[in-house]
């Protein structure tokens, strides 16, 4: 490495979102050069600088893998702009010595959390089939069945994180009843947020509405299926605000078609837009399903935050501090926890 390099190393953000103000990546640029380092914003997902960058920002967009990571040579620490983090192949990652992978978990938590509580809402009280009703000319004030109140149902919490923890949090000063899932939190941690931990079986056997919050993994993937669905109780809801591969569309329209879901609340789908995939066409026709295009996580001020945890991470970087949230750790001296 040479010594320009080492005192100037350089910033690479790929792929621009379209939320991405001018101003806000001027703002970007000017931070990071007052941190000492050189600063290129691309449009593309490929730049020919990307083999010398040293740090490298993407968006949910760019997929990492580990082609990507054979050319970013240099690249030492990577940042995900988003809590998910499934464009990152973190198995390739850990293979390369000296490099670290953080994503910005706190970035889009209150967006989200309300985001869930929202959809709750709007399905526990039907607003959308009173409005449609209402909008095409029907004056029908009569209780339409499964018209709900929160605080009279147990809600399931798959996935205990930043988002899990804010939407509990909410729910319990509304007086729901929570139990949770997620095997790798603590049991203790959870009933400290007055909630029950129990296993996903569970979990689902008990909820009248299940909220997903969890990662998508080889683990994950297709969690609620078939089986899963089977084990839910006649006339549940179902809100994935989290990673649209959680859920196999399939078995949530059979169950959909059989009223054995009275509704779903979706902002998140297995191929995005949805609009190709005759199996989501069907689903996005039905009344009882609230549909959102994957914008849990935005809200007027995304773009200043955005901005405001990159050039945290950076700072963190830039002066070896550690507190930074890992994905792959302890892969640079100073970065050892």
């Amino acid at each position: 490495m040479s010594n320009t390099r080492s005192q100037n190393p350089l910033v690479l953000r790929l792929g621009i979102s379209q939320y991405q103000t001018t101003d806000a990546l001027r703002r970007e640029q000017k931070e990071a050069e007052a941190l000492g380092f050189r600063y290129i914003a691309s449009l593309d997902q490929t730049h020919p600088e990307e083999e010398n960058a040293t740090v490298l920002v993407v968006n949910t967009h760019l997929q990492v893998t580990e082609e990507k990571l054979s050319l970013w040579k240099d690249c030492e620490f990577i940042i995900t702009c988003n809590s998910g983090y499934d464009n990152v192949d973190l198995k390739a990652c850990w293979k390369r010595k000296h490099l670290a992978v953080c994503n910005l978990p706190q970035i889009r938590k209150e967006a989200v959390a309300w985001h869930t509580l929202g959809l709750m809402v709007s399905l526990t009280r039907n607003l959308f089939p009173y409005s449609k009703e209402l909008k095409e000319g029907t004056w029908n004030r009569k209780v339409i069945s499964h018209t709900l109140l929160l605080p009279q149902l147990e809600v399931g919490i798959v996935g205990f994180g930043n988002i899990g923890k804010s939407i509990t949090e909410k729910l319990i000063r509304l007086g729901v009843t929570i139990s949770v899932y997620d095997p790798y939190v603590d049991p203790l941690v959870v009933e400290e947020a007055s909630a029950t931990p129990l296993g996903i079986e569970a979990v689902m056997e008990r909820a009248d509405i299940l909220s997903l919050h969890c990662p998508l993994t080889d683990e994950t993937k297709n969690l609620v299926d078939a089986k899963a669905l089977k084990r839910m109780k006649q006339g549940a809801l179902l809100v994935n605000t989290a990673r649209g591969a959680l859920i196999d569309p399939k078995a949530l329209l059979d169950a959909l078609k059989t009223n054995h879901l009275s509704g779903a609340g979706i902002d998140v789908y297995s191929e995005e837009p949805p609009f190709s995939n005759p199996t989501w066409q069907e689903i996005l026709k039905f009344d009882s399903v609230i549909t959102t295009p994957h914008a849990a996580g935005h809200s007027q001020d995304l773009v200043e935050r955005v901005v405001t945890e990159t050039i945290d991470a950076l700072e963190r970087f830039r002066h070896k501090r550690a507190q930074i949230s890992l994905l792959v750790p302890a892969r640079l001296p100073w970065l050892r926890v």
